[in-house]
């Protein structure tokens, strides 16, 4: 017995360098590696609330092929209101809370809603609107949607570009204003 845990002691920190290497090496050639989906979204802008059922559908038929982000701008979120917004989607966003807006200005993003989705290389494919419905601000189409976002989705999925890989986004506007803070305090 003396003789296997000497060597066992010897020989278990080879055994699982060679583990590890091993799993790393897996790692690297593994297909799990998914696209990323960041769609800029605010739980008091009327056409995110209206693009939530759209949304919810595209989680559901490529989660297991993509991580999907709510970039959330709002310096004052709601919280409460945002996760009754999303409280009936079967899988749920990664929810990123960017107050100082460092990652919307990372994406470009001006407006809620509004998409950027990066290949597992981390490279931009497609940019803009989850779909067509909204034609300029206040004004929607009544007829044939063509959803950008999932077509766009199914082209990478596949190893290809998107036929459309960018189009302008209408929505709520993302206010990059400083908020300045009064010098002096008025008097009452």
């Amino acid at each position: 017995m003396n003789f296997l845990m000497k060597h066992l002691r010897l020989f278990l920190p080879i055994l699982l360098g060679i583990l590890f290497v091993f799993s790393v090496a897996k790692s690297s050639t593994d297909t799990t590696k998914r696209i990323s989906v960041y769609i800029s979204f605010s739980e008091v802008c009327p056409l995110c609330k209206e693009m939530l059922p759209s949304i919810e559908e595209i989680i559901q038929k490529f989660e297991s092929k993509c991580f999907f982000y709510f970039v959330l701008t709002n310096k004052n979120v709601s919280k409460e209101k945002l996760y009754r917004l999303i409280e009936k989607f079967q899988k749920k966003p990664i929810l990123i809370f960017d107050s100082s807006k460092t990652v919307a200005k990372r994406f470009g993003f001006t407006v809620t809603p509004e998409v950027v989705v990066l290949n597992v290389e981390n490279e931009v494919m497609y940019s803009g609107a989850l779909d067509d419905r909204f034609v300029d601000f206040g004004q929607t189409k009544k007829h044939s949607i063509k959803p950008h976002l999932h077509d766009a989705l199914q082209s990478i999925i596949k190893g290809k570009s998107p036929s459309i890989v960018s189009t302008k986004a209408f929505g709520c506007y993302i206010s990059y204003r400083p908020q300045y803070k009064p010098i002096f305090e008025s008097v009452k």
